[in-house]
């Protein structure tokens, strides 16, 4: 039964997200399963970071190598930031794949099945695909571990990406919208040459993920930067943060090189590899590329200074902010069909859809919520810089508009109804995990569901986030009551944050913190809440039960509960 009202679920938002999935695995899935997973773990400090304790990406790269370089067989699009990164590589897929193109999606993580982080053409992998992919990497992953015994062998997300990539190269794939797992600069992901990479996008950036990526804005940022690339273009979506903002545009123009000529064997052939840390120039810290391992100079083990030479990067930066404005047309907010209305102000925006500087026009976006709004914006944007580069050359008005309505994810303001109390609460299950974007959910929400209409609350989050900071937030909504309650995190419970623990931040950053009552499971959380709602209507019907915290909260109300479409 449960089976059943999923695919009704996913058949409703236009993806059938577990057509052609199986319960079983295959020895690919086995295989991935046996290797170190990050996710599950944790993710050491600084290991997101262009320094000496960042991830080393020599064994992805030659990984990658022994495969046959799969990710230059296709054109890329690399997406990096804190919030919106997933929604907005769908978006841009999903416009892609419109105007024509046979276009890849790979996004993390995932929130119903490690399926849906590869899309070809908006449909997810099949597990006969992905087991495909897996059995095809892992040979070549085994002896890369026996071959370089002193690096670590390849992680869950590495093999992974490999598989995605290779996937997207045997389907005959013409563009892919990749997402960063973590940061960017060391990401596994980040294996684009110049000539591969169509564009990099960087969403807004935030605070999430602080201790991996460096501890300061700016070094997340510098972190996000990483995936720039000489000479090709960057969409820049609105910052939140002004240090987020320089710092990346910083980035954008400076590349630092260390000069090795006058240390006997050492030259500089012109090639790019990057180096075990990064550098200071001035106040902006830039990436460093080299030939050679620089570990021991920046160590001080070295008794020579070497010549720094600073290189444009050449990016040209086209800034979100400049190109399109999205608004929801009067009174739309509440209505999950409501068109946006999209104001063309930039040149580059104008002359790819034929259309006028100052002209509106409307838009239906897949995607619910006020935030969904300025990543659409970053997906115009970047499709229209793709057909002024020359690649997404069939992108037309109608194509657009059909690409952003078929844009769909699963656990994002993803509206449900309980089936066995359809007049009950609508739930909202959404997987905002930062403080940022706790926030805008709760505009949307009260958006869409103005006062008095009673919510009640589900959270559950991971150790490592900022539980004040997201309950702080959530409080706006004076939910009539709140259900901490806990879930697994990539399935295992070692990163999951104690629902007492979330209680405490809820009672201690909201004033008026109301009925907290932990619960042992999403599923236990979510029958007290319509118990709750039952009891509380003055007026505003049956209410809403809001399911978050995480995607893996997301995910376990999507797959436990038996849920159909609002």
């Amino acid at each position: 039964m449960f089976m059943q009202a999923s695919a009704r679920l996913w058949r409703t938002n236009l993806v059938d997200w577990r057509a052609g999935f199986s319960t079983t695995m295959g020895p690919g899935m086995v295989y991935l399963e046996s290797l170190r997973n990050h996710e599950r773990e944790g993710v050491p400090s600084g290991a997101g970071t262009d320094t000496s304790k960042g991830f080393d990406l020599t064994k992805m790269h030659r990984l990658l190598a022994q495969l046959g370089d799969p990710q230059d067989a296709w054109q890329a699009v690399h997406i990096s930031g804190t919030k919106g990164k997933g929604s907005t590589a769908t978006m841009l897929a999903s416009i892609a794949s419109a105007a024509g193109l046979k276009t890849g999606c790979y996004t993390s993580p995932h929130v119903v099945s490690l399926h849906e982080r590869i899309l070809m053409d908006g449909k997810p992998i099949t597990s006969k695909d992905l087991d495909q992919a897996l059995v095809t990497v892992q040979p070549t992953a085994q002896g890369l571990s026996h071959a370089s015994p002193e690096l670590p062998p390849p992680s869950h997300f590495e093999v992974l990406t490999a598989a995605a990539f290779a996937h997207f190269a045997a389907a005959g794939t013409d563009l892919a919208v990749v997402e960063v797992g973590l940061g960017g600069a060391r990401d596994a992901t980040n294996a684009f040459r110049p000539a591969g990479l169509a564009l990099s996008v960087v969403t807004p950036i935030g605070s999430d993920h602080l201790d991996a990526l460096g501890g300061s804005v700016r070094s997340v940022a510098a972190a996000k930067a990483g995936v720039l690339k000489a000479g090709r273009p960057l969409v820049l979506a609105p910052q939140p943060l002004h240090e987020a903002h320089q710092e990346i545009k910083r980035e954008g123009v400076y590349l630092c090189f260390v000069r090795t000529g006058g240390l006997e064997g050492l030259q500089w052939d012109g090639s790019e590899a990057p180096c075990r840390r990064g550098v200071k120039r001035g106040n902006s810290l830039c990436r460093v590329l080299c030939v050679v391992d620089c570990g021991p100079f920046f160590g001080g083990l070295c008794g020579w200074t070497p010549e720094i030479l600073t290189h444009r990067l050449g990016c040209p930066v086209i800034e979100v902010a400049d190109e399109v404005e999205l608004e929801f047309a009067r009174g739309g907010e509440q209505h999950p069909a409501a068109p946006a209305i999209v104001r063309v102000l930039g040149s580059t925006v104008a002359a790819a859809l034929g259309l006028q500087q100052g002209d509106c026009i409307e838009m239906k976006l897949g995607m619910e919520g006020v935030h969904q709004l300025s990543n659409a914006a970053t997906a115009i944007t970047a499709a229209a810089v793709l057909a002024s580069e020359g690649i997404l050359q069939g992108l037309t008005l109608e194509g657009l508009r059909l690409g952003l309505s078929r844009a769909q994810l699963p656990g994002r303001f993803q509206r449900c109804r309980l089936a066995e109390h359809r007049a009950g609460p609508v739930l909202i299950v959404d997987g905002a995990h930062t403080p940022e974007a706790c926030a805008a959910l709760a505009a949307s929400l009260r958006r869409a569901f103005p006062e008095p209409s009673p919510v009640a609350l589900v959270l559950a989050a991971a150790a490592d986030k900022d539980a004040s900071g997201m309950c702080a937030a959530l409080g706006a909504l004076r939910p009539v009551a709140v259900f901490p309650t806990e879930v697994e995190v990539a399935g295992s419970g070692a990163r999951a944050m104690a629902p007492g623990s979330i209680m405490a931040a809820w009672q201690f950053n909201v004033p008026r913190p109301g009925r907290v009552m932990m619960q042992p499971s999403v599923v236990a959380a979510v029958e007290r809440a319509r118990m709750e709602l039952g009891g509380v209507r003055e007026g505003g019907g049956p209410g809403v039960i809001l399911v978050t915290g995480s995607m893996h909260a997301a995910g376990a109300a999507l797959r436990r509960l038996h849920l159909v479409p609002a």
